[in-house]
């Protein structure tokens, strides 16, 4: 977090239950970081994706684009 913060960069990561002195944090901000995540492992589920077979940039970018038509139908 003092990486982060030193940069100058916004984060959303929330407190451990356990912690002591829990950290605020935005809660529309944590819930479109969710979304993402969400996305995120969508894209995942798929084999070719996940453990990236194709290692040219442009056909896996192009695996990429159809597994996210595919899981947003």
């Amino acid at each position: 977090i003092q990486f982060l913060n030193e940069r100058g960069v916004k984060f959303c990561i929330p407190s451990k239950a356990n912690r002591v002195s829990e950290r605020k944090i935005n809660k529309a901000h944590y819930k479109k970081r969710h979304h993402i995540e969400n996305a995120f492992q969508r894209l995942k589920e798929f084999r070719v994706i996940a453990t990236r077979y194709e290692k040219h940039r442009e056909n896996f970018l192009g695996f990429v684009t159809l597994g996210a038509i595919l899981a947003w139908i």
